[in-house]
């Protein structure tokens, strides 16, 4: 699952999240790459919000994701000043 979330650099919600998902900004393929994510560039998202994104991983081999905390450290997250362009509104 990509997301991303204008307003917060990725890196920081990869370590908000570390202990609560399988959490990266980039692609699995390009793990610890400090290029923008291929899939994101494939998928023609616009530029401005490669910084931004956020891929979660799970699948029936991982433990069941705790969604609702995951989601209120999301939005704790955007209180805070980030890098990315401002956030307009939840994407």
């Amino acid at each position: 699952l990509y997301l991303a979330l204008p307003g917060v650099e990725g890196a920081s919600a990869v370590a908000a999240l570390a202990d609560l998902a399988w959490v990266a900004t980039g692609s699995a393929c390009e793990s610890g790459a400090a290029r923008p994510s291929p899939v994101l560039r494939y998928l023609d998202v616009d530029r401005d919000l490669h910084d931004c994104a956020l891929r979660l991983t799970f699948s029936y081999l991982t433990e069941e994701p705790d969604w609702p905390a995951i989601v209120d450290r999301l939005l704790g997250l955007r209180d805070g000043s980030g890098a990315c362009a401002p956030l307009a509104r939840a994407v």
